[in-house]
């Protein structure tokens, strides 16, 4: 988890999972972004805190904030 600014929380991160294609079993990972704001950019305070949920799934062995930026640039 990662602090990007007062009441805004970035948490990344990745679960390992075993597919079946076509009678084949793929491991790929699951890559998440979660992204938790209590304070809006402007200072004001939410009661309820909001939150944004990305996922990326993806079999290159890289890191998760990798992943993120490559699906975010294409």
């Amino acid at each position: 988890c990662c602090e990007e600014r007062e009441g805004k929380k970035v948490y990344l991160g990745s679960i390992p999972e075993t597919i079946q294609i076509k009678d084949q079993e793929r491991s790929i990972r699951k890559v998440f972004k979660v992204t938790e704001r209590t304070i809006s950019r402007d200072g004001q305070i939410f009661l309820i805190p909001e939150y944004e949920f990305e996922t990326y799934w993806t079999d290159l062995e890289v890191p998760p904030h990798v992943v993120i930026s490559l699906y975010h640039n294409h």
